[in-house]
């Protein structure tokens, strides 16, 4: 609906333009103006969807952008690069991802489809498989080493438009996907190299051999799980509808 909208305004724009441009001596409008002006519509049009692809793979892992992000954080699977509360669902399918979805205010309700309908405001937990000879399941040992997504429905629609606002990921599974998925921050980071990179953590806690350092701000949060000061598993959040369970991972519902 937003690409619509934005749609019939540029066009109104161009309209208005070019009754509004001046003409020369000749009576024929400024082209050159006006050529301009709607070639700088049009980019800003073809622009709006940049951050999921080209833009976005080239933003990843680049200099400056620090491993705790609240804003895009980004993950690449199998080349293709996954945004925080940008990318969709669809994204995923179209990676070529096994998605196996159920919604996260009925987490008995399984066997739900990436067609089915959602409600406004409506959150779905996702454990996502790599897709191994173009077979529609899940196979080998990826069939036991996920990675989790958590997405929200914005409008009324399809699981496959809900918008990506969370992911778990264990880093012992790397192993199962054959290195296919990448963060924006090594997966052997330590808990010194963190604080180093994004500061000291809203809170930290910790038990025998294992520690949690929590990052928020307002409705979002990131976790770096440690054992042994290495890291085993990271958990993020970006939307006020669910919250980390330590234990659990990103299954809870508020």
């Amino acid at each position: 609906m937003k690409r619509i909208t934005t749609l019939i305004l540029a066009g109104s724009m161009v309209l208005a333009f070019c009754a509004c441009a001046p003409k020369d001596q000749s009576g024929t409008e400024d082209k050159n103006s006006a050529e301009q002006t709607i070639e700088s519509i049009t980019e800003a049009i073809s622009g709006e969807g940049a951050k999921n692809s080209s833009e976005a793979d080239s933003e990843f892992g680049s200099a400056g952008r620090k491993y705790v992000n609240f804003n895009d954080l980004k993950v690449k699977i199998n080349g293709k690069v996954i945004t925080m509360n940008q990318s969709t669902v669809q994204d995923l399918v179209d990676i070529g991802c096994y998605v196996n979805p159920h919604l996260l205010d009925r987490s008995v309700a399984y066997g739900n489809k990436v067609g089915d309908s959602v409600e406004a405001g409506q959150l779905v937990y996702m454990t996502v498989f790599d897709m191994d000879d173009e077979e529609n399941r899940p196979s080998g040992q990826n069939a036991n080493r996920p990675i989790v997504f958590i997405a929200k429905a914005e409008t009324a629609g399809t699981i496959s438009e809900c918008v990506i606002c969370g992911v778990h990921f264990r880093t012992e599974d790397i192993i199962a996907w054959e290195d296919e998925i990448e963060f924006e921050f090594p997966l052997d980071l330590t808990s010194e190299e963190l604080v180093k990179d994004s500061g000291e953590a809203s809170s930290v806690e910790t038990g025998t051999t294992e520690s949690w350092y929590r990052y928020e701000s307002e409705d979002s949060s990131m976790v770096f799980h440690f054992r042994n000061g290495s890291l085993i598993s990271i958990m993020a959040e970006f939307d006020e509808g669910s919250i980390i369970d330590l234990q659990k991972g990103l299954i809870s519902a508020t």
